[in-house]
């Protein structure tokens, strides 16, 4: 059997995106873990993941939670030093 630290393992993605685009979808996390490591085979999907972890750092900042938007701030930043997204690409 697989666990859940395994399958995130696998997925490209680290545990903080993962429960990213788990909050955001509002989806269980093992869902989220295969929707991550879909969205992130396509340069599409990686914009999608992006405006995932921008939006729910916009809505900490919007709701004053500092801590919470420091970190999401730094998901980000780690997401897209990963996956730096390819000129042309930008919505």
């Amino acid at each position: 059997m697989v666990t859940l630290d395994e399958c995130i393992g696998m997925s490209g993605l680290t545990d903080d995106e993962i429960t990213v685009i788990a909050q955001h979808r509002r989806m269980p996390t093992i869902v989220a873990v295969e929707v991550g490591h879909a969205l992130l085979g396509t340069a599409k999907g990686k914009l999608i993941l992006r405006e995932y972890m921008s939006e729910l750092l916009e809505r900490a900042r919007r709701a004053g939670k500092r801590e919470r938007a420091q970190h999401l701030e730094r998901v980000l930043i780690g997401f897209n030093r990963r996956y730096p997204t390819p000129p042309g690409l930008r919505r």
